[in-house]
Parts: C-alpha cells; sequence; structure tokens
C-alpha cells in the first residue's frame, strides 16, 4: 500500500528474470536475516536499483554505541556496497542502527494498517479468552526465566498459551477465526528480565503486532524502548513483566461488548497512525529513490 501510494508497482518475489529487468530508480527489499543471498542485491545494486534491507532482528539499544563498534551488527553483510538503506520494525531499532559506523542511513518503516485482513469473530460473551505468546520461548534464558514467572502466578497459568507452529497464512487465519476463544497477546522480549522499571527498557516492540492488530485483537507487550513506547502509546498496553498479570485481568474481565468499545477506541488511533502512507511520510521515504 506504502508503495502503491508512492506510484510503484508492486512484485512480491524475485528471480533472476526480475533482475534482468530491473531499471535505475526501481527499489528492491530483502526481508530477513538470509543474507547470504546478498550478492542478489549486490547486483540489483549495480543496475542502479535502490535496495533497502528490511532488518527483522532485536537490536540492543543499549550495546549499541559508537564507542564500541564491535557491538554493532556485522557490517559485512549489510555494507553500503549492498544496500542504500535499512528499514526496521523498530524505532529504537532504527535509531541504534544510525549510530553504527559503516551502516546505510536507517529509517523506521513497520508493518501497519491493512483494510482486509483476517479477523477474529465478534465478541460473544461467556467466550473464555486466553493470554497467547506467538514466539519461541526457548532461545535465551531470559524469555524462559519471565515466562516461568508467568506460570506460577496461580490465577494466570490457566490462561497462558505459547504457540510456534503459526509459519503461514492458512494455520494463522485457523487460529484467529477460532471462536471456542478469545485471543489477548502477549510480546515478551527475547532478553527478557523480569526487572521493574528502574532499568531503561532496550527492545523494540516486535514485527508482529500490526498483524495481530488488523486481526482485532487487544495486545499487551513487556516495556519496549522508549521511541517505540511512544509511537504504540493508547494502542498497545506496556508494563513490566510483574504487571502482566493485572494487564491481563483488568481486559479479560470486562465484558464482550466492553472489550469491544476498548479495541475500537485503539482501532480508530492504529489506523490512522500506522496507515502505510502515514509510514512513509514519517520515515520521509519520498517517491524518487537514487544511488546517490
Amino acid at each position: 500500500e506504502g508503495f502503491r501510494y508512492l506510484g510503484y508497482r508492486f512484485i512480491p518475489y524475485i528471480d533472476r528474470s526480475t533482475i534482468r529487468q530491473a531499471k535505475a530508480h526501481d527499489v528492491a527489499i530483502w526481508v530477513g536475516t538470509r543474507h547470504f543471498y546478498h550478492e542478489t542485491m549486490r547486483k540489483f545494486k549495480d543496475a542502479g536499483v535502490f535496495t533497502v534491507l528490511y532488518q527483522t532482528e532485536p537490536v540492543d539499544s543499549v550495546s549499541v554505541d559508537p564507542r564500541h563498534p564491535q557491538l554493532c551488527p556485522n557490517t559485512t553483510v549489510w555494507e553500503v556496497a549492498i544496500y542504500n538503506e535499512i528499514w526496521d520494525y523498530g524505532a529504537g531499532n532504527a535509531e541504534a542502527l544510525n549510530h553504527c559506523p559503516g551502516l546505510p542511513k536507517a529509517r523506521h518503516v513497520p508493518a501497519g494498517y491493512v483494510k482486509q485482513w483476517h479477523q477474529i469473530p465478534p465478541r460473544k460473551e461467556k467466550v473464555p479468552t486466553r493470554l497467547l505468546f506467538l514466539g519461541l520461548r526457548g532461545v535465551n534464558k531470559g524469555r524462559e526465566e519471565c515466562w516461568r514467572l508467568l506460570t506460577e502466578r496461580i490465577k494466570l497459568q490457566k490462561h497462558l498459551l505459547n504457540l510456534y507452529e503459526i509459519w503461514d497464512e492458512e494455520s494463522f487465519k485457523n487460529l484467529v477465526t477460532d471462536d471456542s476463544f478469545e485471543d489477548i497477546h502477549l510480546s515478551i522480549h527475547q532478553n527478557c528480565k523480569p526487572v521493574r522499571g528502574d532499568v531503561e527498557p532496550r527492545w523494540s516492540l516486535e514485527p508482529r503486532v500490526s498483524q495481530i492488530l488488523n486481526t482485532r485483537s487487544l495486545f499487551i507487550s513487556q516495556r519496549c524502548h522508549h521511541l517505540d513506547e511512544a509511537l504504540w502509546n493508547g494502542i498497545v498496553d506496556f508494563v513490566d513483566v510483574q504487571e502482566i498479570e493485572t494487564a491481563y485481568f483488568r481486559l479479560a474481565n470486562l465484558s464482550a461488548s466492553e472489550r469491544e468499545a476498548e479495541f475500537q477506541r485503539r482501532w480508530e488511533i492504529f489506523k490512522v497512525r500506522f496507515h502505510p502512507r502515514a509510514i512513509f511520510r514519517r520515515a520521509g521515504i519520498r517517491l524518487e529513490m537514487r544511488n546517490e
């Protein structure tokens, strides 16, 4: 939608024929971490195409410091010779990356509002709620420890659910449209630490938040980088780990009509603030991108 607003035709997949047909001022975006394909992006850049790495992994905004460049991401795969810019899902991530020497310019370009997406069934009274975390718990000890602390809460433990196998649109649609539960979604950082807010939160809000909000679901997150919290204020509940239980039951104990009204309030903010056109304008993405 953002590119259509700028007048671009969108091609979702890249193959050799796409490279042969590429013209100056086209835009090629590589999404994700599989950097062993970066030579493909180099060929696009050599053809005058504006190349972008869409960065999808957490960046520690505290450890990224220009005085300690060894803590920055590997510049051999994110180098200026391959990418004109880095676009990142997190505002805190983008700010941190812009402090790293040798990296292309980073912009905050999160996923946003879409008009048509899989949505939960109409909310009904007496339908049980779950606190659902979509993600890998065992990626490190921090997230596992925070999850363990949540499961020790007697009132909360029966409502907790963790899923990691939702990897395609059909699985996601089946999850969303199941009317036997209403899911309130939870985000826990990979490097979660169960501390109260006396420590500056270091991590950006996870990239799937827009996908979840477009289903008309409510969302709770562990505290995030201050730039992300400011942007998502009024849409996502940001709380310390110790306050997740309280935040969940505040929403779960509402009636179905009250939860719908609460979501509608958030939805009106989300679809304006995170409309693709608004995202592109805020990021400063203009119509003509050139290899400069």
